[in-house]
């Protein structure tokens, strides 16, 4: 396995009560109805959760921006999820190369991650949009020359399963992130985890096949 790809919102940064909590202050601005707060939202995707709530496309990008604008300031309220460094730190270890592919704002992630000391990650692209993930990890491995079988993807949501069928990586779903177990085995990843601390074994099957 030449590179393992970490999603980050979800997988490494537990900001889901967060991110939440921005969209309902943005929501009276951009005429939008507010999510309820409460975790039946895990049970949708992305672009189902878009059509529930009426959210017409073209909003779609300001709130980005909004939202990873707001999240600057509240970076302190977020905590990494049980797990992250030790397999992190092990995986450098290993020589395993890892970066991160989220669409959060660099900063932000840098942040966080000088934050909680973990600056291990080879690179960090960041900014993607919602629905183009698949084409910023074809860019990713053209940029650093890997075949797509020797990555893997690491997310938590079934965009991440679609963005890296597309692709063709492989992906390793953790459930304690945006969507829930059941939504994720729905949708087939290669490997659906609960534990991050898992990832080491799974690329170390890899690896040998």
């Amino acid at each position: 396995m030449k590179l393992v790809l970490f999603d980050f919102d979800g997988t490494i940064a537990d900001s889901f009560e967060e991110v939440l909590k921005i969209f309902n202050e943005l929501s009276k601005k951009y005429n939008l109805k507010k999510f309820k707060d409460d975790k039946s939202l895990q049970n949708y995707s992305t672009g189902q959760l878009i059509k529930m709530m009426n959210i017409p496309f073209f909003k779609i990008p300001f709130l980005l921006f909004e939202t990873k604008r707001m999240m600057k300031s509240r970076l302190d309220r977020i905590k990494m999820f049980e797990g992250v460094t030790t397999t992190l730190k092990t995986l450098k270890e290993k020589d395993v190369r890892i970066g991160i592919l989220s669409s959060n704002n660099g900063e932000n992630i840098r942040t966080f991650l000088s934050k909680n000391d973990l600056n291990v990650f080879e690179f960090i692209y960041s900014g993607s949009g919602l629905f183009d993930k698949s084409r910023h990890m074809k860019k990713i491995c053209r940029k650093h020359k890997i075949n797509p079988g020797d990555m893997v993807y690491v997310g938590d949501e079934v965009r991440d399963i679609i963005a890296a069928r597309k692709a063709g990586i492989k992906i390793i779903s953790v459930t304690y992130g945006y969507n829930t177990k059941d939504v994720l085995q729905e949708n087939n990843p290669d490997y659906l985890i609960d534990n991050i601390r898992d990832i080491i074994d799974i690329i170390d099957i890899i690896s040998t096949k």
